[in-house]
């Protein structure tokens, strides 16, 4: 099982982020390269999001999680 290590907060601000890059290349203010560069992005952003775990914070043992402590 993979532990979420992205707060509600950072989730958000990802989601926002995806949200708007996909309508940026819909309404194709990117051009070329710069749209599948922006999708991929908007792609990861999403993905990352809605799993609640960013792979570049597990290898640099980062969390933006709060800790609880019992």
């Amino acid at each position: 099982m993979i532990h979420q290590n992205e707060a509600t907060v950072d989730r958000f601000v990802r989601i926002l982020l995806a949200a708007g890059l996909f309508a940026l290349a819909a309404v194709g203010i990117p051009s070329g390269a710069w749209v599948i560069l922006a999708l991929a992005v908007a792609g990861i952003l999403a993905a990352t999001a809605i799993a609640g775990f960013c792979p570049l914070y597990a290898v640099l043992h980062l969390s933006t999680r709060p800790i609880h402590r019992s």
